[in-house]
């Protein structure tokens, strides 16, 4: 039945209700009374009996006696739909009985002599099957190895069965069912279910196992961990998945991250094109491995890494926005000032500057800015300085403890986030700018928040660490 056709009785009743009756409810009523009626036969047996549509026709009808009798209407066809649900429920597939044997052989060395180290290897058959029967409420565990050894475990199970046998069905309901009969299979799986139909499973070794077979095995001893089981059909479980990792550096030094990729032919030193940050913008990086990874063995949970988009052939400007320009870096790097072999130093404080607050001088064969004081807009105004006068390298301290009360952390927030910012808004020139640190607490603060870093400007995700 169109289950569309009950809400819409009860609109139109509702909608009489308020407003007064109207023929669309009664010819929809006519015409669809037997099919209602079949699917919820209390529920139009109450409309009819109350003649709640004979009465709302009538004028001197009490209005709060139709209220009444169209809520009570309402609790009947609910609790006749939850009644539908249940007995739909109790009708469903279940499973009556599970039975898993592993068939194996096992291998022990006879030793012939107690003073010799001669032996030799005798092999038998090791047979595990456990069976649990919902029927008689029964768990059946026997092993078999070779003619000499058999034990047998039966319990008695006064609840539980049907809980676990129902987390079972969800399991097997994944598994594919064999469609040929295996004559001698490391496992055999066979499910009866409760509608007289049977399923069949064979697996020649662990490798065609299904993914969520240990799943499935450790629902059963977590139920009955207190039983004496064999460990070896619950420790039986497929192989890790491997999966194919490239993992990629965003410059030549610092962390690399991991991504997914199907293509088998990508090597170290290819460029492939990636998402980066919460928008998945697109970026092209260089491969620093390829290799396959399980859950176990990978550095990052797989479950959460994102795939290569492509490999790139040719170099070009992926970048929807233009914005990127791969000449123009940010490095921060571990030194003193006097060893900075970039074009442009930032110099020494100088409180009588004028103007824009900068000036170039030539020290020691070297181009110093000094400049006249240091706040929020420190980096943004030097830049263009250098800018102005043509300079594309400029090394700036990694910290000014003399000219700001700020912590070391919001210094390199501050100068990263800046310098990222204006290398954006001015992609038409070329600038290396190296963050000079000559202490390990400052170079650490810079490190910790390019590693820590989750957004998506790229001079940072491209930020080098020497």
């Amino acid at each position: 039945m169109d289950h569309n056709k009950i809400n819409k009785l009860f609109y139109f009743l509702g909608d009489s209700i308020n407003n007064g009756v109207n023929d669309e409810l009664i010819n929809f009523f006519a015409n669809n009374h037997d099919e209602l009626e079949l699917e919820y036969p209390r529920t139009i047996e109450f409309i009819d009996s109350n003649k709640l549509i004979i009465n709302l026709k009538s004028t001197s009808i009490d209005h709060n006696l139709l209220l009444g009798l169209y809520f009570e209407m309402q609790n009947i066809f609910n609790q006749e739909r939850f009644d539908k649900m249940a007995e739909a429920k109790s009708n469903q597939t279940k499973i009556v009985n599970l039975e898993i044997d592993l068939h194996d052989t096992a291998v022990l060395p006879i030793i012939f002599s107690s003073t010799t180290d001669n032996c030799d290897d005798v092999s038998f058959d090791s047979i595990e099957r456990l069976i649990i029967d919902r029927e008689n409420n029964l768990i059946n565990y026997k092993v078999v190895n070779g003619s000499d050894f058999e034990q047998n475990h039966e319990y008695k199970i006064k609840q539980g069965l049907d809980s676990l046998l129902g987390k079972l069905n969800d399991e097997i309901s994944d598994f594919d069912e064999s469609t040929r009969i295996s004559s001698d299979p490391l496992i055999q799986l066979k499910v009866n279910y409760n509608d007289g139909t049977h399923k069949f499973f064979f697996y020649n070794d662990t490798e065609e196992l299904p993914s969520n077979w240990k799943v499935m095995t450790s629902l059963i001893k977590d139920s009955f961990n207190k039983r004496v089981f064999t460990e070896s059909i619950f420790d039986i479980e497929p192989p890790e998945k491997e999966y194919l990792i490239c993992k990629v550096r965003f410059g030549n030094y610092g962390n690399s991250y991991s991504y997914l990729v199907d293509d088998e032919t990508l090597s170290s030193g290819d460029r492939v094109l990636v998402p980066v940050g919460n928008d998945g913008k697109q970026k092209e990086v260089t491969v620093d491995s390829v290799g396959k990874y399980t859950d176990s063995t990978s550095s990052y949970p797989i479950s959460k890494m994102k795939h290569v988009i492509a490999k790139v052939n040719k170099s070009y400007d992926y970048y929807e926005d233009g914005i990127f320009d791969d000449d123009s870096s940010i490095e921060v790097e571990m030194c003193s000032k006097s060893n900075v072999k970039s074009g442009a130093v930032v110099g020494k404080l100088d409180g009588n500057l004028t103007g824009d607050g900068f000036e170039i001088i030539n020290e020691n064969n070297k181009c110093l800015i000094n400049y006249s004081e240091f706040n929020d807009d420190f980096y943004k105004s030097i830049l263009d300085f250098v800018k102005k006068n043509k300079m594309h390298s400029l090394a700036i301290p990694g910290s000014f403890d003399k000219e700001s009360n700020y912590p070391i952390d919001q210094i390199a927030t501050l100068a990263l986030q800046s310098i990222s910012d204006w290398l954006e808004s001015n992609e038409d020139y070329e600038v290396k700018v190296s963050i000079v640190c000559e202490d390990d607490t400052v170079y650490d603060a810079y490190y910790e928040f390019i590693d820590m870093y989750e957004g998506n400007n790229d001079y940072i995700l491209e930020a080098v660490c020497i």
